[in-house]
């Protein structure tokens, strides 16, 4: 067996000065692989991006919030929701990250999750651009392992993540769970 790395984000020019973006994943340095993507096309002659989230689920709540501020200068990025809905952490933009300010079309589906969705959440919220699909899976918790007598364990969920306005991205029922997009678009087989 061999190890395995998730693929890097790909950039492309399109017609009408407008840079794409597809992310593969938002784990642990993927941030630095998207802002050397936003620089090339910019200096390509980019003046608006489409960010194709999707099908990202995996990721860390650090990197989708470091992903939103490449592109937010101000305000709350992302929340976490801990028990009887009281707000553990809050991330608020970094001014100093923030380095593309044109037009944004974020691209999600219902393959979209966790880190993922704190960056679509953060463009929404903030009316930062376009989210454009279907609404997200609906994932994003930290959890707790408790060991039994048993051997066994016991896993609970201790805090969800949400969106800047505080809405978490599990919840109770379909209807209220995941992001849902500014422009809906489903796809055929959906």
């Amino acid at each position: 067996r061999g190890t395995y790395g998730l693929p890097k984000p790909k950039a492309r020019m399109e017609p009408g000065k407008i840079g794409i973006i597809k992310v593969f994943s938002l784990e642990s340095g993927a941030t630095d692989d998207i802002r050397a993507n936003i620089t090339s096309l910019t200096k390509q002659g980019a003046v608006k991006l489409v960010l194709d989230l999707r099908g990202v689920a995996a990721g860390t709540l650090n990197e989708g919030v470091e992903v939103a501020n490449l592109f937010i200068k101000s305000g709350d990025l992302a929340k976490v929701i801990g028990r009887e809905s009281k707000v553990q952490n809050s991330f608020a933009a970094d001014p100093s990250k923030n380095i593309f300010d044109g037009s944004l079309a974020v691209l999600i589906d219902n393959g979209t999750a966790g880190a993922a969705e704190i960056v679509a959440a953060a463009i929404l919220d903030r009316k930062r651009g376009e989210v454009i699909g279907e609404r997200t899976f609906g994932a994003g918790t930290e959890q707790k392992l408790f060991p039994l007598s048993s051997g066994g364990g016991y896993l609970l969920t201790v805090a969800k993540w949400a969106s800047p306005g505080g809405n978490p991205f599990l919840g109770e029922d379909r209807a209220s769970t995941g992001v849902k997009p500014s422009i809906e678009l489903k796809r055929p087989d959906t």
